[in-house]
């Protein structure tokens, strides 16, 4: 990550420490879920492909022959160039009813899809931290991401690893998730546990204690 770089740069790394990205807990925990919206799972981030938006028809599309009714909501935005890359993609694999773009939400809006989901994906497979697998533990959902070096390092074991651009293995990982409901109940408590160490009070409690 970061501190890496410094280091390789030639800072001192006995004065560097890593804090941590965190989120704010109790705005998250105020938001309500939709009544209206169920989701089986949510995906949010600029739609790059850096982000990894052109794995989820294919991710999906699997998903969907063993569930058809399944959906996911996908927030964020992006130029109009590779939205429209995306819609071509999801429209030709028939997932219109399945994958639905819902754009870029206000914080209150986007948490209350969050939460009115079963399960979070992240696809990205360039992160420095992963800001909004924070959130979705913060929202209690379990997530299922690909094996990058910066979640072991951050996550651990709270978080569902998949090999980088395997489509099949994630696809696999997210039917076992829907299927078992006590999976995804255990990593529900795991989740909230972790997100409780990247609260805004709990950095700023750390950031205070190395200052003094």
């Amino acid at each position: 990550g970061v501190k890496k770089k410094l280091v390789d740069a030639g800072f001192d790394e006995s004065g560097l420490f890593v804090v941590g990205a965190g989120v704010d807990s109790e705005f998250i925990a105020k938001v309500k879920a939709s009544e209206s919206d169920k989701f089986e799972a949510c995906f949010v981030g600029r739609l790059t492909p850096t982000k990894g938006i052109f794995y989820l028809p294919k991710i999906w599309a699997s998903v969907v022959d063993k569930i058809p009714y399944a959906r996911i909501a996908v927030i964020g935005s992006s130029d109009k160039y590779w939205t429209e890359r995306l819609k071509k993609r999801i429209e030709s694999a028939n997932l219109s009813n399945n994958i639905l773009l819902l754009g870029f939400l206000s914080e209150e809006k986007k948490i209350s899809i969050m939460k009115s989901s079963k399960i979070f994906l992240s696809l990205s497979y360039e992160e420095g931290w992963g800001m909004s697998i924070n959130e979705a533990l913060a929202c209690g959902l379990p997530a299922v991401v690909w094996d990058l070096e910066v979640y072991k390092q951050i996550f651990k074991d709270f978080i569902l690893t998949v090999p980088v651009g395997n489509a099949k293995a994630f696809s696999d990982a997210v039917l076992h998730l829907l299927t078992n409901r006590r999976l995804r109940e255990r990593m529900v408590t795991n989740a909230l546990k972790i997100a409780r160490l990247y609260s805004l009070d709990s950095l700023a409690e750390k950031e205070l204690k190395l200052i003094t």
